[in-house]
């Protein structure tokens, strides 16, 4: 688990333990999607491009903020629910 407001350094920290895990290969995202973006740039600063396989949670909301990021997350699972509009809640 991740606190919120961790700074660049700790975000860092987080990719170079997972690194020190050598079986570690998925790494799961459950988190607001501006975390979700630090964590993952803190893997492009360390050049840790294609170590992991990330599975991101539906939480992240908009893609389009990870498009700085796809070289890390290339190859990665996005897991969201089925969105179906109700008449109702229109």
């Amino acid at each position: 688990m991740l606190k919120s407001d961790l700074t660049e350094e700790d975000n860092t920290k987080v990719i170079a333990a997972l690194r020190r895990h050598s079986n570690a290969r998925a790494v799961i995202l459950v988190s607001d999607s501006a975390q979700v973006k630090k964590i993952l740039e803190a893997a492009q600063r360390i050049n840790a491009r294609g170590e992991f396989i990330w599975i991101i949670s539906d939480s992240l909301g908009d893609l389009s903020s990870l498009l700085d990021a796809t070289d890390v997350i290339q190859g990665s699972f996005v897991v969201t629910g089925h969105q179906v509009q109700h008449p109702t809640f229109d």
